[in-house]
């Protein structure tokens, strides 16, 4: 089977949207070893383009893995010699020679987030088969549980994929992992996992009002993505010529997300009171910034694959200190502490889902005096 190109939407289908990458926590349902490979691969395949090093933890099935590789272009050999792939036993990885406890995996997974990184690499992603748990006295019961208090989303330089092999696994531990993980794989599509918990919802601690404020946020923010949906299936927003721009009189903001829905949506609702202008490519921002163009505002996401919103306001701060005071981040949390520093020191920032009623004020005050 070769291996599952690690895009969202069917397998093989070549989407352009960017499968999950730094920063997520994905399940795969598996039916087959040779499934559960090819995913795999594939998810290794895509860490190692982004420069990162790719874990792939399994008992037994290593041959599987290697030739899925090679289908997915990456020569095993070479990949493994120079550190950047890592073919290892699942049941060593999460038990460590003593009993299985979330804190020891967790200290674990740090240890090697950082062994990879002083190698030089991007981050670590880490594809790990946990059939594993089906053996031990801890049960699929705790790892289930384990998984509840790592949540959908991780720090950033970190990406999981938890293989589950749906058939051997009881209903009710599956039921768990699919509310601890924002992104799934099964039956050969990568999907968005809008159902997916926040740690204390899914181990039931979370207080009332908050989980009313949560449910509510979901539902607006699934209602603005069918409405992107919608709007991609019709001719894509073009950028006005600069002449009418300067007749209209509208202040120019460019919306800098890599996920193109995020970026399309806000770019309709700002609009026609603006022109906005959504790009997926932090490095696109720079390019245009280097030819001479400018903006009245720019929304940027803080955290992005290709370069985070905190790198690209030190390279705008280089090219064009004075648009530096001009931005406003959007954040679906900080999580590294470099990241909460940054928001801490005072930038303009909104968390997501976003309140367009805010965004729209916050750029009123930044083109007031244009």
């Amino acid at each position: 089977m070769p291996a599952v190109p690690w895009t969202l939407g069917p397998a093989g289908a070549g989407s352009a949207e960017a499968g999950p990458g730094r920063g997520t926590h994905s399940l795969h349902l598996y039916d087959s070893p040779e499934e559960r490979a090819a995913v795999a691969a594939g998810f290794a395949a895509a860490a190692l383009a982004r420069g990162e090093r790719a874990l792939v933890l399994a008992d037994g099935g290593a041959e599987t893995v290697e030739a899925a590789l090679r289908l997915a272009g990456v020569d095993p050999g070479p990949a493994t010699a120079r550190g950047a792939l890592e073919l290892g036993s699942a049941h060593a990885w999460h038990l460590g020679g003593s009993a299985f406890t979330a804190e020891a995996l967790g200290r674990r997974r740090e240890a090697e987030v950082v062994r990879a990184l002083r190698d030089g690499f991007r981050g670590l992603a880490v594809a790990a088969d946990l059939a594993w748990a089906l053996g031990e006295a801890a049960g699929p019961g705790t790892l289930a549980t384990a998984e509840a208090r790592l949540g959908p989303r991780i720090e950033a330089p970190l990406a999981l994929l938890c293989q589950c092999a749906r058939p051997r696994f009881p209903a009710q531990v599956v039921r768990s992992l699919l509310r601890n993980h924002g992104h799934v794989v099964d039956a050969g599509w990568l999907l968005e996992n809008p159902l997916a918990l926040p740690p204390e919802a899914a181990l039931g601690e979370e207080p009332a009002d908050r989980e009313v404020a949560r449910v509510l946020a979901f539902l607006h923010e699934h209602a603005r993505l069918l409405e992107a949906r919608a709007a991609t299936r019709a001719d894509p927003p073009r950028e006005p010529p600069p002449e009418r721009e300067r007749a209209a009189g509208l202040p120019r903001v460019v919306i800098v997300d890599d996920d193109p829905l995020v970026g399309r949506s806000l770019a309709r609702v700002l609009s026609p009171t603006h022109v906005a202008i959504p790009l997926t490519s932090p490095r696109e921002v720079l390019s245009r910034i280097e030819q001479g163009e400018r903006w009245d505002a720019i929304v940027c996401d803080l955290d992005m694959d290709e370069m985070s919103g905190m790198d690209l306001e030190g390279a705008i701060a280089v090219a064009a200190p004075e648009l530096v005071g001009r931005i406003v981040y959007l954040t679906g949390g900080a999580f590294t502490e470099r990241a909460r520093n940054f928001l801490a020191a005072g930038r303009p920032f909104l968390e997501k889902p976003v309140d367009v009623g805010e965004l729209r004020a916050r750029i009123a005050r930044l083109t007031s005096g244009r």
